[in-house]
Order: structure tokens, then C-alpha cells, then sequence
């Protein structure tokens, strides 16, 4: 079983003969897991500007499975913004997972006030605000400017170079403050495969995040790729929040 991390989003995925194991890992045998955890996607547009209606699709590539999100701005007032992710695809199957993320505006420009998640058609529910599944890049991180072509069109990017917080994971990240509503062009990892106890915390007690290095194994790319993007996004998440009082 792989166990994947992206934000606040936890994926337990069993490994089967249609979906063979990630190169990374060793090979499957019951019981034996593995954890992964996704960069998340960085931020470079200013959200203040960012038009309700524009979204961005993206192709996520690891280990021979592709998951497309689309990301989306459902609303907006002067004091805050809506952001939608849905995820489509393998390895979560036919699952659409969607999680609609208030975030603040001004001073306070990131802060989640709001979380919600929504699977397929179901009532969505309110979770845990975490942070921001979109840091802000470090300008000492840029390396400079450059034309990238992706499935999406060609842009003019600029180019950042970083590592993650939680083992070094290198990050190339290419954005362009017009492609709305993050900004993101195409990200680029290597991504490194540790081994999971069920019931473990991670990191473990007393150690910080990044003070936690995984154990050495063959790094897996890892990429997010813009595919298409639009201006007429429709909020996916319009039930009532489950258990909420009507």
C-alpha cells in the first residue's frame, strides 16, 4: 500500500496488478507500505486581482499514475477569495474529491478561514483549516525568467528553484502572474519513498518537519503540468455542509 500526502489530503491507495507499485518502491508484498508526500502547488498571483470565473487545469505525474485538478475561483468579496480543487483520476479511482478553500485577503492575504470537502455528489462537510495549500514563493528562490511550453499554451515564466520542507525534495516551479488563479505553469520534483507504520506520526514526537530526513531511496519525478485553463468556472461544491443547521 502507498500512502500519499498532498496538503492536507491523505490517499490510501493498495497496490493491485492493474496499478503496478511506483519504481521507488520495493516490490509489493502484504502489508508493506510506503509514504510519499506531494509538493504543494505555490502561489505567485496577487489574489486580489484574481476574476471569479477563472480556473486552471492541471495533469499531476508520479510513478506512471496521472491525477488532473483543476483549480478554480468560485468567490470573491473585498475581504476574502473561494478557491475549488477537484481531483479526478488514478489512483483515487472514480472518486472526485473537491475541497473549497475561503481564503483571506489584504493584509492577512492566504489565511484559510474556511475548508471544506466534498466527494462526488455528497453532502460536503467542514475540516480541520490547515495551512495555506498554496505558500507564497520566496523571491530568493528565483532563478530568473523563461519561455516554457506546456500542453496549455507557451508563457513567460519565472523560473524558481527550491527544496520541500519535509526531506529536501528538490522543487522546480515555473509561473506567470496572468494565468490565473495561482499562477502556477508546470512544477517539477524528485520525490523520495519512506517507509509508513500504520498508527505512526509523522514527523515523530519532539522532531521537527524538516529536521526529518527519509530513509535513502531512488528519488520519483514528480510533476504538475497546465493543460488547460479557462474563465467561466461554476462552484462544484453547492450542497449544504453536512450536519450544518438549515
Amino acid at each position: 500500500m502507498i500512502r500519499i500526502r498532498a496538503g492536507a489530503l491523505v490517499f490510501a491507495i493498495a497496490a493491485c496488478a492493474a496499478a503496478p507499485p511506483p519504481p521507488a518502491a520495493a516490490p509489493a508484498t502484504s502489508g508493506q507500505r510506503t509514504e510519499v508526500v506531494f509538493p504543494q502547488m505555490p502561489l505567485s498571483t496577487d489574489l486580489a486581482a484574481v476574476p471569479v470565473g477563472s480556473w486552471a487545469e492541471y495533469a499531476e505525474t508520479f510513478a506512471g499514475s496521472t491525477l488532473t485538478n483543476r483549480v478554480a475561483t468560485v468567490a470573491k468579496t473585498a475581504e476574502a477569495i473561494t478557491i475549488e480543487s477537484t481531483r479526478t483520476g488514478h489512483p483515487i479511482g472514480s472518486d472526485e474529491l473537491t475541497f473549497a478553500r475561503t481564503l483571506a485577503l489584504g493584509a492577512d492575504e492566504g489565511r484559510i478561514i474556511r475548508q471544506l470537502l466534498q466527494v462526488n455528489a455528497g453532502a460536503p462537510k467542514e475540516v480541520p483549516v490547515s495551512k495555506s495549500p498554496h505558500p507564497r514563493l520566496d523571491p530568493k528562490t528565483l532563478i530568473g525568467t523563461e519561455i516554457v511550453a506546456v500542453r496549455a499554451g507557451t508563457f513567460t515564466t519565472k523560473h524558481y528553484r527550491y527544496t520541500t520542507p519535509y526531506g529536501g525534495d528538490p522543487v522546480d516551479a515555473w509561473v506567470a502572474d496572468n494565468v490565473w488563479p495561482i499562477g502556477l505553469v508546470r512544477l517539477e520534483a524528485k520525490l523520495q519513498m519512506r517507509p509508513w507504520t500504520p498508527g505512526e506520526t509523522w514527523p515523530p514526537p519532539g522532531r521537527p518537519e524538516a529536521d526529518v530526513q527519509p530513509s535513502p531511496r531512488p528519488r520519483v519525478p514528480f510533476v504538475y503540468e497546465l493543460i488547460a485553463r479557462g474563465d467561466n468556472a461554476e462552484p462544484r461544491i453547492t450542497r449544504p455542509v453536512a450536519g450544518a443547521a438549515r
